[in-house]
């Protein structure tokens, strides 16, 4: 797994060790405001943090609570042999140990909240490895959606890209999913759609959308 920057980010910057990312975070973000934003509190209670071995416990938890708030509807067993096939310890804990893979924590007034996965190389059609970066999962429970911090992730992520140098950001969304309209929302097009194959998932939620955003 690749850590990337400092080990922990804090949106308000009092806990990074890297404060040029932080600040080139800021200025981006602010100059995408198109209306008046409590900034300072969104930030202040907001962090970003790495993962850690030790966290694996807390990462399963997540992971499963936040996908079967969100993904049961398109499984006719509600996602349990999915969840339990995925979002284990030794499964995650193999992703983890790819080194083009980085998992993040979020958490939101201290609580857990979520989670984020990138592959930092991982290329597109028409962009080298190099040129592209994955944006493979970002999950948020429930209680945490309406808040505005899926922006903030989206906005974490294309700061870091710009930050290696990267063309496009890319990922993959149910088309049933709402999430395709929050991503066209903020400049990702689709490019390319398939339908999955997995056991117990219902025929008419199969298609899987590929999206991207350049950079």
């Amino acid at each position: 797994m690749e850590i990337l920057h400092s080990p922990i980010y804090s949106l308000d910057g009092v806990y990074s060790t890297n404060n040029d990312f932080i600040l080139s975070f800021l200025i981006y973000f602010k100059a995408k405001q198109n209306s008046i934003f409590d900034l300072f509190t969104l930030f202040h209670s907001m962090q970003i943090k790495p993962y850690l071995e030790e966290n694996i416990d807390d990462l399963v938890a997540i992971a499963r609570k936040s996908y079967l708030e969100h993904y049961t509807y398109l499984w006719d067993d509600e996602g349990a042999k999915y969840v339990a096939l995925n979002f284990n310890a030794a499964r995650l804990s193999e992703e983890i140990a790819q080194p083009n893979s980085s998992f993040y924590l979020l958490y939101f007034q201290e609580k857990l909240v979520g989670f984020l996965k990138l592959n930092i190389d991982s290329g597109l059609k028409n962009y080298s490895a190099l040129d592209a970066l994955e944006l493979e999962r970002i999950y948020f429970v429930k209680d945490a959606t309406g808040k505005g911090l899926g922006k903030i992730i989206i906005d974490f992520v294309i700061v870091l890209a710009n930050k290696r140098d990267k063309k496009i950001v890319w990922l993959k969304a149910m088309n049933s999913s709402r999430s395709v309209d929050f991503y066209k929302k903020h400049h990702f097009i689709v490019v390319d759609e398939m339908d999955l194959n997995f056991e117990h998932m219902k025929d008419e939620f199969r298609k899987i959308l590929t999206m991207s955003r350049e950079i």
